[in-house]
Order: structure tokens, then C-alpha cells, then sequence
């Protein structure tokens, strides 16, 4: 199995990417990207983009089967495969 890359920054990058090609291609609204991804690779994601995101001390709660990234005309929502 590859290591797995798709961490915040590269989360952040692929949306930001998308974001902009979007807008150049005149897409209007809100597109959706759904990421699936292994029950492994869904723990380490979310738990990275918790820290990222929170405050130090804020208690870390998991999500349940879906992450949701909101950025500017995009949400990237990544999956659990069960």
C-alpha cells in the first residue's frame, strides 16, 4: 500500500486549485468533491484537521463517517469506506 499523502495541506492545496479553475470555467454555486477513504486514513485526516483548525485543549471529538471542508465555492467531503 502507498503512503498516504492526503493530509491538511494537501487537502487545502487540491481545494484551492479546484476553487480557482472553477470560478476560470464560470461555474456558479457550490461544487461538491467526495474524497473516499479508508477507516485508517479518515482517523489521521480528521484528527490532523481537528488540531489544525481548534484551539490547544480543545478535546478532540471524531466524526462520524464524513468530513466536510467548506472553502470559497467548493466543499471537499471525505468519506469513511467501511
Amino acid at each position: 500500500m502507498a503512503e498516504f499523502k492526503l493530509g491538511t495541506v494537501n487537502i487545502f492545496e487540491i481545494g484551492d486549485f479546484l476553487s480557482k479553475k472553477l470560478v476560470e470555467c464560470g461555474v456558479e454555486g457550490t461544487s461538491v468533491l467526495t474524497i473516499p477513504v479508508s477507516s485508517e486514513e479518515f482517523k489521521k485526516v480528521d484528527e490532523d484537521l481537528f488540531y489544525r483548525m481548534n484551539e490547544k485543549g480543545t478535546a478532540f471529538i471524531p466524526s462520524e463517517e464524513e468530513i466536510i471542508v467548506n472553502l470559497k465555492g467548493l466543499e471537499i467531503v471525505l468519506k469513511e469506506k467501511r
